[in-house]
């Protein structure tokens, strides 16, 4: 067998005919997706961490031309970009059921949509169940990004455990270095249990990635006290 594509979640080797990653079950990219102009434009966009950018752009492609809705690599791009940008749940999840009719074997469109599952479960308060969700699809898929993100963020904000939260948080910043909110999580719990250098490092990255004005002022306002805080230390 000849290794022709990386995958590009977690650079194992693969044959271009196999379609998933043995390793981590994400989808490679489809020829038919290479052809398609905006897709390498997503990806690159998601990649950087310009989520209100890919955010636009997913919405336009999918709203003006037909063929973009119709590839499973195109939706469930779409759908990683939504839920970073906290796009309505029913909205993801309809994207990664259109993907799924298409490709019912691929097993990161499934665990997608439990992820999606998991999330509504716990934003009805259902937040064991949620959280044994993510649990579970982190067994399958080890280094799923977003399952890292949403369980860090669960331990934190919703079982008060700062120090279980942070290795899913900083898993998911190893695996995409680019996502905003999870760097401002990490801040935020850094801050809290007064791990200023590691705040410092999170915040710094909050601010290379921020684009939006009040948001950056707000950043350097946390990283000044900080500083502070460390000073005087």
């Amino acid at each position: 067998m000849s290794f022709e594509i990386i995958c590009e979640n977690c650079a194992a080797p693969s044959s271009p005919s196999v379609g998933l990653c043995p390793y981590c079950k994400a989808i490679m990219t489809t020829e038919e997706s290479k052809k398609l102009p905006a897709f390498s434009k997503l990806k690159t966009l998601y990649k950087e961490g310009k989520s209100s950018s890919a955010l636009f752009l997913a919405k336009t492609v999918l709203e003006q031309d037909k063929k973009y809705s119709e590839d499973p690599s195109v939706l469930l791009i779409c759908a990683k970009i939504m839920i970073e940008t906290e796009g309505p749940n029913s909205k993801v999840k309809s994207l990664l059921a259109r993907a799924y009719v298409m490709e019912p074997e691929n097993g990161e469109i499934s665990d997608y949509m439990e992820l999606v599952d998991a999330k509504y479960e716990m934003s009805r308060g259902n937040k064991t169940h949620g959280r044994e969700m993510l649990t579970k699809i982190l067994r399958r898929s080890p280094n799923h990004v977003h399952a890292h993100f949403l369980l860090g963020a669960h331990l934190y904000w919703d079982n008060s455990d700062p120090y279980a939260a942070i290795p899913h948080l900083e898993k998911c910043l190893i695996l995409h270095p680019n996502f905003l909110r999870a760097w401002a999580c990490l801040a935020t719990i850094a801050r809290k249990i007064g791990n200023t250098s590691l705040a410092e490092r999170a915040l710094r990255r909050c601010l290379e990635l921020e684009s939006g004005g009040s948001m950056k002022q707000y950043f350097e306002k946390l990283m000044a006290e900080t500083k502070g805080v460390k000073s005087a230390a």
